[in-house]
């Protein structure tokens, strides 16, 4: 199981990167990325190891946009519990958000208007997946 998971994080992480490197290396033709700064927010339902699964809400704060680079700050809280860190991201192909958090986890999803669709993978000792639909707040 762990060497899956270390797969699966090898293969993300790649594909972040190789998607990264593309948004920088666009043409200069291509249309400008949406402006997503602000604050985002929704609550999700997330499975936990130990068989259950947890309630919680994610805030993710695009702090700073330049083009299709992001800078973000991310807060989750779960069970009286809150979490928060710092991320950095991509947006590409027009709508494709990518956001690598520093501890680990990775969304990736599309951004429409004020509403950001995103799926998370976290695959260290606390690893769960999820999707949540954030709102501009």
């Amino acid at each position: 199981m762990t060497t899956l998971l270390g797969r699966l994080a090898i293969t993300f992480g790649a594909a972040l990167m190789a998607v990264t490197f593309t948004a920088c290396s666009s043409s200069s033709g291509a249309s400008s990325p949406p402006d997503v700064t602000g604050t985002w927010s929704g609550e999700y339902t997330y499975p936990v190891q130990d068989g259950t699964s947890l309630v919680s809400t994610e805030t993710i704060t695009i702090t700073k946009q330049d083009g299709a680079m992001l800078w973000a700050t991310t807060e989750w809280t779960a069970s009286g519990d809150t979490g928060r860190g710092q991320a950095v991201g991509t947006i590409v192909d027009g709508n494709r958000v990518y956001i690598a958090e520093n501890d680990g986890g990775a969304f990736q999803g599309t951004v429409d208007d004020n509403t950001m669709t995103l799926t998370f993978i976290r695959t260290d000792a606390l690893n769960t997946a999820f999707q949540v639909v954030l709102t501009r707040q």
